[in-house]
Parts: structure tokens; sequence; C-alpha cells
């Protein structure tokens, strides 16, 4: 799993490798319809929360959410995944309820495995993600038709607490020597 950390590192301006240590230990922790699971690495925060949707009409449609918190600095990273065969273009509707659109949410890459929206966020942009009951994610496929799926809230405000709170305590103790988020700007 872990691609919401792996994605954090990824645009930070120290280079990291991502490591998973297998730890007999760790089993995801299920908070209502959201998952926290935790890995032990060497340079990145350990924990992410994650949902996968399956299309009830299609087994091989699927997406799945994940989030991670950098442990510092109100940075947070969401990873959506998505199947093949989407257009690119337009923007892709997040809908919070029935009427609260969040702008910002693109296709920013396609790979053998689906098409990914990556994006850096803060706790604020956060706030309404965690605040809903439920959301919708919707997007293009290559033959014009929209493609949704229905993401439960259910659980997530309590997950990503947990994890905020594994994250930050993982921060404390790795050192600003091994902390992915350095920011060359400030020479940190």
């Amino acid at each position: 799993m872990m691609n919401a950390v792996l994605f954090l590192a990824a645009v930070t301006a120290t280079p990291t490798t991502a490591v998973a240590k297998p730890d007999a230990d760790t089993k995801p922790v299920v908070f209502g319809d959201w998952a926290l699971v935790c890995q032990k690495r060497d340079t990145l925060p350990p924990c992410e929360i994650a949902q996968a949707v399956l299309k009830p009409d299609d087994a091989d449609r699927k997406m799945q959410i994940s989030m991670a918190y950098a442990g510092r600095d109100d940075r947070y990273a969401i990873q959506i995944r998505l199947p093949l065969g989407l257009l690119v273009q337009p923007e892709a509707l997040l809908r919070l309820g029935k009427d609260n659109d969040l702008p910002g949410y693109r296709i920013t890459r396609c790979e053998r495995d689906g098409c990914y929206i990556d994006r850096l966020l803060t706790r604020k942009d956060i706030e309404p993600l965690l605040g809903a009951e439920t959301a919708l994610l919707a997007v293009a496929q290559t033959n014009g038709k929209p493609l949704g799926f229905s993401i439960s809230m259910t659980g997530a405000a309590a997950a990503m607490q947990t994890m905020v709170e594994r994250n930050s305590a993982w921060a404390k103790t790795a050192g600003t020597d091994k902390l992915p988020l350095q920011d060359a700007r400030k020479g940190k």
C-alpha cells in the first residue's frame, strides 16, 4: 500500500529510498470504512490511511484512495489510483455530500496498473474531507462516459487522527537527517 507516503517523499527536496521492512505485528487497523496501515521504514513516515472501492457492476473497475501525513510541517498527501482508460482532462470531480465540490484533483499520470491523482495538501485542505459523510469521485472515460466512485468517509477522521499521532511521533524520533520533507530554501 504506502502509496501516499511514497508520493509525499517523491515531491520533496530530499531524495530518499523507501524501504519497507516486513513486520509480523503490522496488521491494518480498521476505522469504519478506512484502514490504517503502518510499516517500519528507514526514511519515511510509517503510516497511511486507505480505502478501496469496487464498482458493483464491474469488478475490474476499482479505485483506491490513500492519505498520508509527513509527520511535521502541515504536509499531507493524497493519492487516488483509478483504472486505465480515462481522459487526463478534464479535472476529476470530487464532491462531498450533495453539493460541495473540491477543485484541483487532476489525473497526474497513468501507468500500467492505473491512472493516478497525486496531490499535496495542508490540514485546511483535508478538513472538508474528514467532515463529510460521503464523497463522490467522477472522471471521464476515453469513450466520453463518466465513471463514478462513491467513497464512504465513515471512520476517516478517526483513522487520520491516529495516523497523524503515529507519524508525528516517528518524526520526533527520526532525526532531521532522515526526514523526507527537508526544505532546501531554509537549509533544513
